[in-house]
Order: structure tokens, then sequence, then C-alpha cells
């Protein structure tokens, strides 16, 4: 059972009195940027707490922002983030909607690309919306002023990412706006351009807590490299989650699974692993864990000898549509994060199929029979055979 939906909520903004305020069904507003085309542990905690708003009889609103993210929200930078490119940005959306699944039910959410009514705004829709705010204003954001103060250079365009965050908010009603405590500027905004533009609902905010990421110390962030992705093989889940350091361990349990430290171990290591178990049992079912948990231990990690059958957990190539880039492949299978993950490890030299180091991120498998019963080294833990049934 998900825990209260007021449990691990640290800010609330403005201060209200959350139970009355919830007592009446209201629109919870989440946005997403697809930077990427995974989303990470870490968006897991705001995902299990909309699922929570949604047993409780609330409405998801769900943003995928695939206009807001060709500017890159500023939080947590130091420097103005690449433009990326529109139609990655849209597939990247795309993949997001069947991690969404996981979480909610999606007939009875509003799933909404931003690009649908931000790409048609006019300039003078933006003059308006920029006359709400002012310069100092925007500066107060610590972000822009740590850049301000140490002379780094910041985007006209950056400035205009927090409203339009806020005109999302706009737009779709929201009666209350779900995000990370580094959200609260953005999400103070989205409330200043409900009023400014004459809008009768106000939006709350409520802040959570962020993970950290598998170095146990900075923020659980795709461009940190420290993430841990929520489509991730179990295999690979585990194995990372149980190197996380001891310090962490808590955290994880809290916001990632539905128990507390409490119930766990007091040895350190048996703690550290009995958490693995359980985070990866939130996201894959505890049999799956269980499994991978044993696949780890029985791996074989010494040189480049292929593990025994037994030892391999699998990948089935039934359903993939061939032929496919191998890079491409690995990130349908869910055995790396990402495509660029994938053509990250083999760049680095570490990916090899049945012995043979794979030279070129662009190999193309031509069909599933190419690759029947081989086995493949992504890392020193990370080996999975390939088979067709």
């Amino acid at each position: 059972m998900i825990r209260p939906i007021q449990s691990s909520i640290v800010d609330v903004l403005p201060a209200t009195n959350l139970s009355q305020f919830l007592s009446q069904p209201k629109r919870i507003k989440l946005g997403f940027d697809p930077t990427s085309d995974f989303l990470h542990l870490g968006h897991s905690v705001l995902l299990r707490k909309l699922r929570a708003f949604q047993q409780d009889g609330h409405t998801p609103v769900v943003i995928i922002g695939d206009f807001t993210a060709r500017i890159g929200d500023p939080t947590g930078k130091n420097t103005t983030r690449p433009q990326l490119d529109p139609e990655m940005v849209s597939s990247n959306g795309q993949s997001f909607l069947d991690t969404l699944r996981k979480f909610l039910n999606i007939e009875k959410c509003e799933i909404i690309f931003n690009s649908t009514h931000l790409a048609s705004l006019q300039l003078n829709d933006i003059i308006k919306l920029q006359s709400l705010m002012t310069v100092q204003q925007l500066l107060a954001k610590q972000d822009f002023s740590n850049r301000l103060k140490n002379e780094t250079p910041i985007s006209l365009h950056e400035f205009m990412y927090p409203l339009l965050q806020g005109f999302d908010s706009f737009v779709v009603q929201s009666d209350v706006e779900l995000g990370g405590i580094d959200q609260k500027f953005n999400i103070s905004i989205g409330r200043t351009i409900q009023r400014g533009l004459g809008s009768e609902v106000q939006q709350i905010g409520l802040l959570m807590p962020i993970l950290v990421g598998t170095d146990g110390h900075q923020k659980m962030s795709k461009s940190l490299g420290n993430t841990i992705g929520i489509n991730e093989h179990p295999l690979h889940m585990f194995s990372k989650l149980e190197k996380i350091p001891d310090s962490a361990v808590n955290e994880f349990i809290t916001l990632l699974t539905d128990c507390g430290p409490e119930d766990f171990p007091t040895n350190p290591r048996e703690k550290q692993r009995q958490m693995a178990i359980e985070v990866t049992a939130t996201f894959h079912g505890m049999d799956k864990a269980l499994e991978a948990k044993q696949s780890a231990e029985a791996i074989v990690f010494s040189g480049l000898a292929d593990p025994t059958d037994s030892n391999v957990p699998t990948a089935l190539l039934n359903d993939i549509a061939f032929p496919i880039p191998l890079a491409n492949l690995l990130k349908t299978l869910n055995l790396v994060k990402s495509t660029s993950d994938a053509r990250r490890k083999i760049r680095a030299g570490s990916v090899f199929l049945s012995g043979i180091k794979v030279a070129d991120d662009t190999t193309i498998i031509p069909s599933a029979e190419t690759l029947n019963n081989q086995i493949i080294r992504l890392s020193k833990k990370e080996i999975f055979k390939f088979i067709q049934q």
C-alpha cells in the first residue's frame, strides 16, 4: 500500500491546510522534459506520489515538455544547456508513455505534450507573459544569481523557461503542481502566471525530496551519469543498488519502497542488499528481484570467459523488428538506459559479443538468427544471453 499523500512532502507553497485543500478532487500537475529517452528512479519518487493522488480520486495531469525541453531547464545548471533537436525530443517523449503506465492508470490521466499550446504562441502572447515578471524576480532564482555573480553568461531564452512552465499551469488549470524541492522557484512562477492571466485557479506547490544518485552525494541526474533507469534490466538495477553508499541506503528505502529503515537488518551490508532487493521488486516484482540477486551472485566475473548458460539472464528477441542497430536493440530490451548509453559503452570498448569486442557503435544486427544463443557482455557484471523462442 502506498503511504499517505502527506508523507515525504517537505514543503507546501503557499502554506495551506493540505488535508482540507485535498478534501475535494483536484488536478495534479507533474511535468517531465524528455531530454533523453528514459526516466530514472529519482523521477519515480514523484510518480509514486502522483499514483497516490490518483488512488485518492484526484486527476493526474502529466506534462511532457517536448517544447520546453528544447530550451532546457536552467535549474541546477551553471551554464546554458544545449538546445535539442525537436525530432529527438518528440521521440524521447513518446518513450516516456510506457514508463508512466507502470505507475498510473493512463486512461484516467491527462497526458499533454506542451508543444500543442506553446508552439502556437504569438509574439504578443510572449510579451504578455514577460510583462508578468520583472528581471529582478527572475534573477532571484539562485541558479541565475550565481551565474551573474560568477560572470557566467545567461542567454535570454533561459529566462523564458520558468515562464513557459508557468503557462503550462495556466493552460491545464492545475490546482496542485508536484515537483522536487529544486523546483520551488519554477512552481511559484506557475501560480504567478495563473493569477496574472486571470485564472480562477491558482495552484499550490507540493515539494518532494530529491533522491541522490549512485554516488550517494549529488542528486540523481542524467547529466551527472549517476542514474538508475526505471526500466533498466532487473540485474542492472540490483547490481547498482547493492553498491549504493551506506549513507544513502535509508534514503533509498524511504523514497523508493513502502517500507521504513526500521524494517531492514541493522548490519550495513545486509541492509544494503535487502534494500536492493526491495527496490528492484518495486519496479520488476519480487520474483525478478530475487532472480537478479541470484544471477549477480552466480555470474563468473573473471576475464572474458563466458559464464555457464544456467547463470546467464536471458534477453528475448521475439518481438524485435530486424534489421536493427545493436545500440537500439540493447535499449529496446532495456539492457541499457538509452541508445546513447549503449553507444558510449561500445565506444569505450566494454561490449563483447560471444567474446569478440564490438568496435563499431553503428553495428547493424540483420536478424534474430544471427544473435540466437549468443552471449553479450556489457560490463563486468552485465552479461546476457540472447534467445529466440
